[in-house]
């Protein structure tokens, strides 16, 4: 590695942390339902205008399937995390067809609580790849956190 690599990957990190993003996380809009010894959590997100986002199945090869990640946690066990409240769009993308999510959509998850559940968090991270009418972008990683 030359030294104009280790500036080049140095100005990256530091931008990195400042990547712009394309999906916004709704969080006042966020519903919790207690039912005995489970929660079901709805994270509303919204893909910004003019950009849709790759859909969570059936992404060809070379584009990047958008994920929810969530972290484990002593006090709950994750049942189930679905996305929900998604319009798939099928659009064409240098002659192929690709579903991809724009506007609103949702992510449930359901967790069965195996000790209080006071002050805990549910962390994650919605990993996507945006894209325009006219380029793809680097994906980007949206950590959000709730207290349950």
């Amino acid at each position: 590695m030359n030294y104009y690599s280790l500036i080049l990957c140095f100005v990256l990190s530091i931008v990195g942390n400042e990547t712009e993003q394309f999906v916004e996380f709704k969080d006042a809009e966020i519903t919790v339902e207690k039912d005995n010894d489970y929660v079901t959590i709805t994270l509303p997100f919204e893909v910004l205008e003019t950009y849709h986002i790759q859909s969570n199945s059936e992404v060809s090869e070379e584009l990047i399937t958008t994920k929810i990640t969530l972290k484990e946690n002593n006090a709950y066990e994750i049942v189930s995390q679905e996305f929900s409240l998604k319009q798939d769009e099928t659009i064409s993308l240098n002659g192929a067809m690709h579903k991809v999510i724009s506007n609103q959509f949702e992510v449930t998850i359901r967790l069965k609580l195996i000790k209080n559940a006071s002050n805990t968090k549910l962390e994650g991270e919605l990993y996507y790849q945006a894209c325009s009418e006219s380029q793809c972008l680097f994906p980007r990683s949206l950590n959000f956190q709730i207290s349950i």
